[in-house]
C-alpha cells in the first residue's frame, strides 16, 4: 500500500522531469546544429544583401558537413537549402542576361 501511495505522489513529478529532460535534449540538438537549422534564413538574407560569396561558402560548408546524412530532419533542411540555391542560380543567370551591366557587376555575379 505504501509503495502505491509513493508511486502516486512521485508519478507526476517524474513525468515533468522526463518532459524537461526531453526539452533540454531537443534544445541541445538545436544549439549543436544551429548552423544548419538557420542556414535557409541566412541564405535568404545574404542573397538580399548581394553577398553571394557568403551564400556559396555556407552552402559548401553545409554540403561537406551534412551532405551524406541519413537523419531525416537534416535531409529536410538540406532540401530547403537546395531550393534556395536553385533560385539563386536562376536569379544570377537572369542578372547576367540583363543588359547593360558593368564588367564589375558581371564579375561579381559570376
Amino acid at each position: 500500500v505504501s509503495m502505491l501511495e509513493a508511486n502516486k505522489l512521485f508519478e507526476e513529478v517524474l513525468a515533468r522531469r522526463d518532459r524537461a529532460d526531453a526539452t533540454r535534449n531537443a534544445l541541445g540538438v538545436l544549439q549543436r546544429f544551429k548552423f544548419l537549422f538557420s542556414l535557409p534564413v541566412s541564405i535568404e538574407r545574404n542573397i538580399r544583401k548581394g553577398d553571394y560569396d557568403v551564400v556559396i561558402n555556407d552552402y559548401a560548408r553545409a554540403k561537406n558537413l551534412f551532405g551524406k546524412t541519413d537523419v531525416p530532419v537534416f535531409k529536410k533542411v538540406l532540401t530547403e537549402v537546395e531550393q534556395r540555391i536553385v533560385r539563386l542560380q536562376e536569379l544570377l543567370r537572369n542578372k547576367l542576361q540583363d543588359m547593360p551591366s558593368t564588367l564589375e557587376e558581371q564579375k561579381k555575379i559570376i
